[in-house]
């Protein structure tokens, strides 16, 4: 899957096949259904933060999110094409937007 922002990336060779509707999530970075059935996609926000946000697939609203500071930074993209939708996202996500939580760092608190 190609990480440019030009357009939404969804239904790649290999992948679950994506619901109807799903290509029309417009100004997504990435979007794809995981094999739980989960999707997932990436949105820019300011100053190249990105928000990544799982719900059920296909459906007009997300049920969760996470901010991460930097689309650069290991993680979102990384998030985006790998994660299964269940727990926790990997990666330096520094918010829940579901919970409050934060993370100063990116990091856990260990």
């Amino acid at each position: 899957m190609s990480r440019s922002p030009e357009g939404v990336h969804a239904n790649t060779e290999g992948r679950n096949p994506a619901p109807a509707g799903i290509e029309d999530r417009h100004g997504a970075l990435s979007v794809r259904v995981s094999e739980l059935g989960f999707e997932i996609s990436l949105y820019p926000m300011l100053f190249g933060n990105v928000r990544l946000c799982v719900g059920a697939a296909g459906a007009s609203t997300y049920d969760r999110a996470w901010c991460y500071r930097d689309h650069a930074a290991p993680g979102a993209f990384e998030a985006a094409e790998t994660w299964d939708g269940s727990g926790l996202p990997p990666g330096s996500w520094y918010r829940d937007l579901s919970t409050g939580e934060t993370r100063d760092d990116g990091a856990p608190d260990s």
